[in-house]
Parts: C-alpha cells; structure tokens; sequence
C-alpha cells in the first residue's frame, strides 16, 4: 500500500457494482449498499419523479461502546486464532485449526511469482 508520499491516512476501500446497486466497504468497518435508479425509457426515474436514494448500511462497527463484541478484532473474526495462538504459547490447552505447514503452499506461490517478474 502506498500514500503516494502525502502525508494523508491510507483509506483501505472496495466497491462493488452489480445491477441492483452498490456495495461499498469502507476501512473493514462497515459495508453499504446503495440502489441504483430505476429507469423509464432509458431516463432515471429520480429526473421524473424526484427520489432520494437510500443507502443501506448493511454491517457497521460499533465505535461507541467500548466491548469485546465491538472490537476490530472481533468482529473481523481474528479473536479466535488470535486467542488459539496465545493459549498455545502459554502452554494451556488450545484447538488449533491450522499448523505452519498449512501456509507452504502460499509462500511456494508467492515465490514463484517473486522469481517471474
């Protein structure tokens, strides 16, 4: 990821258009869906009729209330391998999903990529 040598935040973003509308997900944080118009013979029907758009958000972080169920952590879904990953270290009992040998296949890949550019 670049800044492009500014001194602004980096904005992590994705945008997906489909038919319907768009989603659009903003710093993990949150995802909305925005609908398109409807047309009438090829001229949006908010020039006629004079519709707001809706944007609907459809996840959201909770910024406010300062919870475990809140956190980025969590609702991004790493608390669990990151719990899994602790409890091993101290030596608790820990069910871990997935082992080093697990990731080989990703390094082979990005290797290969690293040697064909």
């Amino acid at each position: 990821m670049s800044t492009a040598y500014t001194w602004s935040d980096a904005q992590e973003s994705l945008t997906v258009n489909t038919r319907k509308g768009t989603y659009e997900m903003k710093q993990l944080d949150s995802i909305t869906f925005k609908s398109k118009p409807a047309t009438l013979l090829g001229v949006p029907l908010e020039k006629v009729l004079h519709r707001h758009t809706t944007k609907t958000n459809l996840q959201c972080r909770n910024e406010f209330v300062p919870t475990i169920t809140n956190n980025q952590i969590v609702t991004q879904g790493y608390y669990g391998t990151l719990k899994a990953f602790v409890d091993a270290v101290e030596g608790k009992k820990a069910t871990i999903v997935q082992g080093l040998e697990d990731i080989v296949d990703t390094y082979s890949l990005l290797d290969y990529i690293a040697e064909h550019r």
